[in-house]
């Protein structure tokens, strides 16, 4: 994970808050996920390979940025080779899995099944696309020609007219479906991660909730869930790529690259702040970016639930009744969603910074006079 910390001899410096933003200006812009050509290997380890990416190009400069610029080399390598055919050893190059580019690659590598699963790899392969075995090329694949792809005539030796149609008919539909998913998800999906934040949420968070708010929780991974049923995609690999949206919007709006936990952590902090319990363990510019990215998320999932309504109207009716608010500001993470009292363990009328640590849990790596705090294993599998 990483975190911001304030250092008393600068705290809300201009230079801190310069410098974040800064950093944001060197991250380049998000690359397509192809999920009707991906495995579900491969959609894993392009997504983590897009983090160590978007992670080095933050850090440019310094050791952790050096290591993550290698993570990413060597995965991209292996996701373009072939990872379930184009590697046979990672010994060596382990020391540092700070975005879990390796453990994809460990893992990944037998997770063979299609990453959207309107047709099997069979169908796939029939009809000239790209199965596992083959190599991913340019990840810029266009959209499939689906009414090229499956054509109505001519009419094979033997078969009905009605049947054969009824039949490409059927395989035309399934294609858009992937064809509209794809493009709808890659449009909003990520640009809307602050939207269903509290998919993310530990335990201990879910405690500090007001109880009129503990509702957010379930809609917002019942969200999720919707998501992955319309668009036949794992709800981990949702959750793997909206991880990458919430790090992605943290850092264009200057929070650094917060992951979804410790932007939860932030809105506690922010609740802490406005009730003057406690200031200090997140930096406040920080919180004000992440009520900023938050707000952003509403524009962007009322932006693809409308796309669901145009290009997948059915889908859209049966999203609409299981998550009716989800366009509604009353969704989204707020400060106010939660409590004070509960984290005043000593009922002292203040939360101290030994009571909050444990949620908000520091370790660090010392960058440019401030404290930018990492560590691999939440960062890439919260």
């Amino acid at each position: 994970m990483t975190r911001i910390v304030e250092v008393a001899a600068i705290n809300r410096s201009p230079s801190f808050k310069s410098e974040l933003r800064q950093r944001a200006k060197n991250v380049k812009g998000r690359s397509l996920i192809d999920t009707s050509a991906l495995s579900e290997g491969e959609m894993l380890l392009h997504i983590r390979v897009q983090r160590a990416k978007m992670l080095s190009e933050f850090y440019e400069g310094t050791a952790l940025g050096e290591a993550l610029f290698k993570e990413w080399k060597i995965g991209e390598d292996v996701l373009y080779k072939g990872l379930h055919t184009g590697f046979r050893s990672l010994t060596g190059v382990l020391e540092n899995d700070t975005a879990g580019v390796f453990s994809a690659i460990r893992s990944g590598s037998g997770m063979t099944g299609r990453a959207s699963k309107y047709f099997t790899w069979s169908e796939v392969k029939q009809s000239g696309g790209r199965t596992p075995n083959s190599k991913i090329g340019d990840p810029l694949i266009p959209l499939t020609d689906c009414n090229q792809l499956y054509p109505l005539i001519p009419v094979p030796p033997g078969q009905s007219e009605v049947t054969w149609i009824d039949f490409q008919g059927g395989r035309r539909d399934a294609c858009n479906k992937e064809n509209d998913w794809r493009e709808m998800l890659n449009k909003d999906f990520e640009k809307s991660a602050h939207h269903p934040l509290y998919n993310f949420m530990t335990n201990p968070q879910f405690a500090k909730l007001e109880p009129i708010k503990q509702w957010k929780q379930g809609e917002h991974t019942k969200a999720i869930n919707e998501l992955s049923i319309h668009s036949t995609i794992k709800k981990s690999l949702l959750k793997e790529w909206q991880l990458n949206g919430v790090i992605r919007s943290n850092i264009r709006e200057g929070a650094g690259p917060l992951n979804g936990i410790e932007s939860i952590n932030g809105l506690i902090q922010g609740k802490l702040n406005d009730d003057r319990a406690i200031v200090g363990i997140i930096e406040v510019a920080a919180i004000i970016a992440i009520v900023k990215a938050v707000g952003a998320a509403l524009v962007a999932a009322a932006a693809l639930v409308s796309a669901i309504k145009q290009k997948q109207p059915s889908a859209a009716q049966l999203f609409e009744k299981q998550i009716p608010n989800w366009a509604d500001p009353s969704f989204n993470a707020e400060k106010d969603d939660f409590l004070t009292i509960l984290l005043d363990e000593n009922e002292d009328g203040t939360v101290s910074e030994q009571e909050l640590s444990k949620i908000l849990l520091p370790a660090g790596l010392l960058l440019g006079g401030v404290i930018l705090m990492t560590g691999a294993k939440t960062a890439k599998n919260e």
